[in-house]
């Protein structure tokens, strides 16, 4: 099952089940655990939630401010014969378990970066499609169920994580797809990509911890 991120968003496969050598997914399923019962050995911590319109591998799954779930793009399957990306996104109700179809993804994309902003959109930056890198970055309104395009960074990322910074800047850092270490921050207010100094290493698929002074806005 695709795991569910905070703010940063996460990725993975959701509706496993198909055959690797034929690249397909054959289940679409998704399942959640109670927070109330993982401490309880003897309790049932997975269940299964309604399926999905569609499969998603190497999607973006987004905890909305609301407690609903929003997954985007991502592959309908793997192995040996890579899939097309896909633009579909769905938005999962923990409280009836089932999913929802909203408006599709300007640009098709998987291995992509999702974060929930302040203002409770959603920021998806980069991923592929197929073997093109993409450095596009559109914003998701869950209010209007619409899409629309900002700036994009000078550098295409995949497998990319986002972190808040101070004063509501988001940072993109590691998933470059040049060879190269580099680091920019968002300004959603200004609509501006900013470098700032690098990270010592490329790296891919990176994750990051906010020391708890700066968890301020």
């Amino acid at each position: 099952p695709g795991p569910v991120g905070g703010p940063g968003g996460a990725r993975g496969v959701t509706g496993p089940g198909g055959g690797a050598a034929a690249g397909t997914v054959r289940a679409v399923v998704a399942l959640v655990v109670s927070p109330l019962t993982a401490s309880d050995n003897s309790a049932t911590l997975w269940s299964a939630t309604g399926p999905l319109a569609g499969p998603h591998i190497g999607h973006a799954a987004t905890a909305l401010g609301d407690g609903r779930v929003l997954v985007t793009g991502g592959l309908t399957g793997f192995g040996p014969t890579s899939a097309p990306s896909i633009k579909s996104a769905e938005i999962f109700d923990p409280r009836t378990g089932t999913w929802t179809p909203v408006a599709p993804m300007p640009a098709a994309r998987a291995y992509h970066g999702a974060y929930l902003m302040g203002d409770g959109q959603v920021l998806v930056i980069g991923g592929r499609d197929q073997k093109t890198l993409l450095q596009e970055v559109d914003v998701y309104n869950p209010a209007s169920n619409s899409w629309h395009a900002v700036a994009s960074p000078r550098h295409p990322r995949t497998g990319d994580q986002l972190v808040r910074l101070p004063a509501g800047r988001i940072l993109a850092a590691y998933g470059t797809t040049d060879g190269t270490a580099t680091a920019e921050a968002y300004d959603p207010v200004s609509n501006v990509w900013n470098e700032i100094r690098s990270p010592s290493a490329v790296r891919a698929g990176g994750h990051y911890v906010l020391p708890a002074d700066e968890h301020r806005s």
